[in-house]
């Protein structure tokens, strides 16, 4: 009698959960949210407009990035250039003043605001060293720069734009000038014995058209300056920078000596926040004058800058 045949069962295949309709709607809100961050959340990226970075590594990176031009410029200054640090903190290596900085509790742009005055650069956007990987870094560095945590004052939207552009350059749109290779600074011993760089000569003006800002540059930006602080000096250096960036200054006035760090007056709120970071400066934007910028300088205005 033949065998019989053993049927096999055949289990019924599992039903495909079907996701709740709820997170398949959080799910679309999140990249909707993610693109809109990206979309909107530069604090200084511009799809066209010039951006510059000083970038704290074991040298000093200046870098420009012009969307415009497609352009990117790195100028290095060494790390073991002595400099006069901002809010008169004393001399130092300027590899050392970030931390500095940290040690004094002060704001994390003192890096910045040295290299402004030091310089006569005006610079005011910052970040620590990862951010190197805009400029001379691979996939990986590019990657770390964008997404990373490191201490900077530019969002996160503003890394990932920065990325994405440097990323897009040819070899031929990227530039570097390194100052131990120019007339600016000349190398010597220090004042701790050490070999350094100490600043020689001024900024060349080719290298100073860099930093300027061509909405100003565009027109005709009237700034006066009023000088209240009873030292030499001061408001002249406070012309370079501003003249740097793209601001006529039609006159400096010299008054008696009072009371105050330095305030501005003016009718373009942007701008004057961009001096506010650059300068130790407040500002208000009730005037009533021919100028489109007015900076007073007080006596206070010495220590702080």
């Amino acid at each position: 009698m033949p065998a019989r045949k053993r049927k096999i069962r055949r289990l019924p295949l599992k039903e495909k959960k079907k996701r709740p309709y709820i997170i398949n709607i959080l799910i679309m809100l999140s990249f909707l949210g993610i693109f809109f961050y990206l979309s909107h959340g530069e604090k200084y990226w511009q799809d066209n407009k010039k951006i510059s970075i000083l970038i704290n590594g074991s040298d000093i990176d200046l870098v420009t990035l012009d969307p415009q031009a497609d352009e990117m410029t790195n100028i290095i200054i060494p790390g073991n250039t002595q400099v006069e640090v901002a809010e008169g903190r004393g001399v130092y290596l300027l590899k050392n003043v970030r931390k500095l900085g940290r040690q004094e509790k002060l704001d994390d742009n003192l890096l910045a605001r040295t290299v402004t005055k030091h310089f006569k650069l005006p610079v005011y956007v910052w970040a620590d060293a990862p951010a190197e990987g805009f400029v001379r870094g691979g996939g990986l560095a590019l990657l770390k720069a964008a997404l990373i945590p490191y201490k900077t004052n530019m969002s996160a939207s503003d890394k990932i734009k920065i990325a994405l552009f440097s990323l897009s350059l040819k070899n031929t749109g990227r530039r570097e000038i390194n100052l131990t290779e120019s007339v600016v600074l000349k190398e010597t011993r220090l004042e701790d014995g050490s070999e350094g760089f100490l600043l020689k000569s001024e900024i060349p003006a080719s290298m100073k058209a860099i930093f300027a800002n061509p909405d100003l540059n565009s027109r005709v930006y009237r700034v006066m300056i009023t000088d209240r602080t009873g030292k030499a000096g001061y408001a002249e250096v406070v012309n370079d920078i501003i003249t740097v960036y793209g601001g006529k200054i039609v006159a400096i006035n010299k008054e008696a000596q009072s009371k105050g760090i330095c305030e501005l007056k003016g009718k373009d709120k942007k701008f004057l926040k961009v001096i506010t970071e650059m300068l130790p400066c407040y500002f208000s934007t009730d005037i009533d004058s021919d100028f489109d910028l007015e900076i007073i300088l007080g006596e206070k205005f010495v220590e702080h800058f």
